[in-house]
C-alpha cells in the first residue's frame, strides 16, 4: 500500500510482483497437493516474480 503513495509506475508494479510472489508461494505451499504437477512450475513462478519485483523497483528509484 505504501507503494502507491510514490506515484511511481515501476515501484507498484514491483509492489504488485511482490504481491503476486506470495501469494503463488502461499498456494504452492498450503493449498497444492504434495504430488501435484503444478508445484514445480509454481516454484519458477515464484522465483520469476521475486526478481522481477527487485528489478522493478530498482528501476523505479532510478528512474525517479
Amino acid at each position: 500500500v505504501t507503494a502507491l503513495t510514490t506515484h511511481n509506475v515501476w515501484i507498484i508494479a514491483g509492489a504488485l510482483a511482490f504481491m503476486a510472489s506470495d501469494a503463488t508461494l502461499a498456494t504452492e505451499r498450503f493449498l497444492t497437493t504434495a504430488i501435484s504437477p503444478n508445484r514445480q512450475l509454481m516454484r519458477i513462478a515464484v522465483w520469476l516474480l521475486y526478481y522481477a519485483a527487485q528489478a522493478l523497483i530498482v528501476i523505479g528509484f532510478l528512474t525517479r
